[in-house]
């Protein structure tokens, strides 16, 4: 029960993740600031 719980967790953050990576791009590509605005949503993802 404990490992399926953990398991539905870990999904969900890395679900979470691969969601605001995908958003970063998205908005990564339209903003000039390619690069920078790119590894600050990913410095904010990690906090």
């Amino acid at each position: 029960m404990k490992n399926e719980l953990a398991m539905a967790f870990g999904g969900m953050i890395v679900g979470i993740s691969l969601a605001i990576l995908i958003l970063c791009i998205i908005f990564g590509l339209t903003s000039p600031e390619t690069v920078i605005s790119y590894a600050d949503c990913v410095i904010k993802s990690r906090n």
